[in-house]
């Protein structure tokens, strides 16, 4: 019988088999030691690392030159907040003498109105 008239069947227990060595070959590779020793390799390099960036970042920030800038922050933090309350102080006062003023003008004008009327009204009177 020549292949290209061998039974579509075969062709799928070949590719069943197929499937069946891969998963074999996958299973020995995982079980491997030397996937276990690279696995331990990989994960203690990273161990390491995260140690040395740990042991790195603390005494950085312990060093006269970092403590130098937290405080400078610190302080253009405490500046920043200090100029906002300063300029919302200075926004209230300067609305309040607006309505003051505003007021007082009121006041100024309705007092010249009653008080410029007031000699015509009595020059009228006397006249009576």
């Amino acid at each position: 019988m020549s292949p290209e008239n061998q039974p579509i069947g075969d062709l799928a227990t070949e590719f069943e088999r197929l499937g069946q060595n891969i998963k074999q070959s996958l299973e020995v590779a995982w079980d491997s030691e030397e996937r276990k020793r690279f696995q331990n390799d990989i994960e203690q390099g990273i161990s390491g690392l995260s140690n040395a960036v740990t042991n790195f970042m603390n005494n950085i920030s312990r060093s006269p030159t970092a403590q130098k800038v937290k405080s400078e922050l610190e302080e253009i933090k405490n500046q920043a907040h200090v100029d906002e309350v300063q300029t919302k102080v200075r926004q209230d006062v300067i609305s309040a003498l607006k309505r003051a003023n505003d007021e007082i003008e009121k006041s100024n004008q309705q007092w010249r109105e009653e008080h410029s009327t007031a000699p015509e009204e009595k020059n009228i009177s006397e006249s009576d």
